[in-house]
């Protein structure tokens, strides 16, 4: 099988009640199987998308599939919290299920 050049990223768009754009103080994902948790600190043209997962970090799914939580905060309280089942082939990682923007 050869791999193709892309590269692939799993990501969540939050907004607000006004379905505009609303941006997070922080965030991070968890590894639900593990529990090991991490932050991809950047966001996508500095708005409100947020990378979950990319295949640079493939090695925390599986062939099967993998639950990932992700959580966002903003001030100092959880608002965001979306699961997410992500997994891998030998070249990239895929979306399997979650709904990718969430209202808060």
């Amino acid at each position: 099988m050869a791999c193709t050049e892309e590269f692939r990223t799993v990501t969540i768009t939050i907004v607000d009640q006004s379905n505009q754009t609303d941006v997070l103080d922080s965030f991070k994902t968890i590894v639900k199987k593990t529990e090991v948790s991490f932050t991809n600190e950047d966001s996508f043209s500095g708005d409100s998308v947020y990378r979950i997962l990319d295949d640079s970090q493939k090695y925390y799914t599986s062939f099967e599939g993998e639950n990932f939580l992700f959580e966002g905060m903003k001030d100092g309280q959880i608002v965001v919290s979306a699961a997410f089942v992500i997994k891998k082939d030998c070249c990239h990682i895929n979306y399997v299920s979650s709904n990718n923007q969430v209202t808060i």
